[in-house]
C-alpha cells in the first residue's frame, strides 16, 4: 500500500464524499495533475491507478464546468483543434463568439478570436469580452 492510499480509501469512504474533491486532492497528493491532463502516470498502486483510470473522465469535465468563464475561454484558445480549419476571417465578432460551441465551427471561431486577440495583445477571454461589451 503507497502512502497516500490508505488516506484516499478514508477519503472515499466518507458519508457524501465528493469525488471531485477527492481526485483533486488525491492529484495533488502524489503530483499527478498532469497524468489528469494526459500526461505520464506516476508509479501507483493498483487502487490507486483504477481510482485514477475510473474518474479521471468525471473529473476533467467538472473541473471544466466549475471553470470561471475567464479561464475556460483561456483553455479553448490554448487547445489543439481535433478537425481541419474553415475560414471564418470574414465572421463578425458576434458570429464567432456565438459559434465557440459548435461542432463544425467551434474550432476555426476559437483560432480566429484567438488571431483577433493577439493583434491586439489580449487574451481571448479579454478580447471577447470587450467584443461581447461593444455588441450591447
Amino acid at each position: 500500500m503507497s502512502e497516500h492510499e490508505a488516506e484516499l480509501r478514508r477519503r472515499l469512504a466518507a458519508e457524501g464524499a465528493n469525488i471531485y474533491d477527492v481526485m483533486r486532492w488525491f492529484l495533488d497528493a502524489v503530483g499527478a495533475q498532469a497524468c489528469a491532463d494526459g500526461g505520464p502516470e506516476p508509479d501507483l498502486s493498483w487502487f490507486e491507478r483504477e481510482f485514477l483510470k475510473d474518474n479521471v473522465e468525471r473529473y476533467r469535465e467538472e473541473r471544466l464546468r466549475r471553470m470561471p468563464l475567464r479561464e475556460l475561454l483561456n483553455e479553448w484558445a490554448t487547445a489543439k483543434p481535433d478537425q481541419p480549419l474553415i475560414d471564418v476571417s470574414d465572421w463578425p465578432d458576434k458570429e464567432l463568439i456565438n459559434g465557440i460551441m459548435d461542432d463544425h465551427h467551434g474550432d476555426s471561431a476559437v483560432a480566429e478570436l484567438v488571431k483577433r486577440a493577439n493583434a491586439q495583445c489580449l487574451t481571448m477571454a479579454e478580447y471577447v469580452y470587450l467584443a461581447a461589451k461593444k455588441a450591447l
